[in-house]
């Protein structure tokens, strides 16, 4: 505080706007904001300072508030963006780990369908590199860059819409 007004009436700085904390009469503390100006001779000296005093404490009251609300709003958006996540997530876990546990079952068989236990791991496979792109995804949307835009196949889309849908069909 006093280097600012210090500066100021050195002439290092041409006008002076501080905010600082003062006690009030209740023995409580308000934020003001100072502002002002030396008033200065015919040499060039500061003789007097003219300016005004700015009861700030509602208004860093509000800051506050809002910084509480953004950051309650972004842990709120964090929280959903995690459920959707692990849910895209489980969805293809939840798929290896029946395909294991059916492979497993036959695999007890005197003699275990090969097609079948092919079909199951090539399902085990694929799953896994569902489980890869979600995460894949999810990473490359958390990261700050700017957005490519590309021609993707409709077809592919609405096949891994599909696959998503038809393990909560399965499991409905």
């Amino acid at each position: 505080y006093r280097a600012a007004i210090v500066d100021h009436f050195k002439g290092r700085t041409p006008h002076l706007e501080i905010e600082y904390r003062i006690a009030d009469a209740s023995g409580g503390y308000k934020w003001v904001l100072e502002r002002g100006r030396a008033v200065r001779n015919a040499a060039g000296r500061a003789t007097r300072m003219v300016g005004a005093l700015s009861d700030m404490t509602d208004a860093r009251a509000a800051k506050e508030a809002a910084r509480a609300l953004a950051r309650a709003a972004r842990l709120a958006t964090i929280g959903e963006i995690t459920a959707g996540i692990t849910h895209e997530v489980n969805q293809p876990l939840g798929a290896i780990l029946n395909n294991a546990e059916t492979g497993l079952f036959l695999l007890q068989r005197k003699r275990p369908s090969i097609a079948m236990l092919r079909t199951l791991l090539e399902d085990i496979r694929n799953d896994d590199l569902r489980a890869s792109q979600v995460v894949r995804r999810t990473r490359a949307l958390l990261q700050t860059r700017e957005m490519i835009r590309e021609q993707v196949s409709l077809n592919k889309v609405l096949a891994e819409a599909v696959d998503l849908l038809w393990m909560q069909a399965k499991r409905r």
